[in-house]
């Protein structure tokens, strides 16, 4: 609740700590690590968050990119819509060569892998032990 409250004010998301994070930085990494707990009311937050931080910065920052992967693994299909809409790549591979249409598909998630294909992820993508997407469905 004090995110919600503090975006509706106006706060000044730009600040950053002494790494160099801003306050949705600090936020999204806290939300992320408690992925298990999450709820309905942080997915709303979550939302507000990116909705924020999307407008503000390019679709690659770290944060988004983060936020892509961890909703594609748990199926949570409107954060997913909201990056695709604010033009998020849908093939970015991570250090492993996975792309979120591989994390969607290994967790079974349907309506993300549905998305992620009419917005163009190439099921074709390798990932840096050669597999393919069509080897994990």
């Amino acid at each position: 609740m004090a995110v919600k409250l503090l975006l509706e004010n106006n706060a000044n998301s730009d600040i950053t700590n002494i790494n160099g994070e801003t306050p949705l930085d600090v936020i999204v990494d806290k939300i992320c690590a408690d992925l298990d707990e999450t709820n309905r009311e942080n997915l709303a937050i979550i939302s507000m968050i990116l909705c924020e931080h999307v407008r503000k910065v390019n679709v690659n920052d770290e944060v988004v990119i983060k936020s892509f992967y961890w909703a594609a693994e748990k199926g949570h299909l409107n954060i997913i819509k909201l990056l695709v809409r604010h033009g998020i790549n849908v093939n970015l591979q991570n250090y492993h060569g996975y792309t979120p249409l591989h994390i969607a598909v290994v967790n079974n998630h349907k309506g993300v892998v549905k998305t992620l294909l009419e917005n163009g992820a190439d099921i074709g993508v390798k990932t840096t032990d050669e597999a393919r997407i069509c080897e994990y469905s």
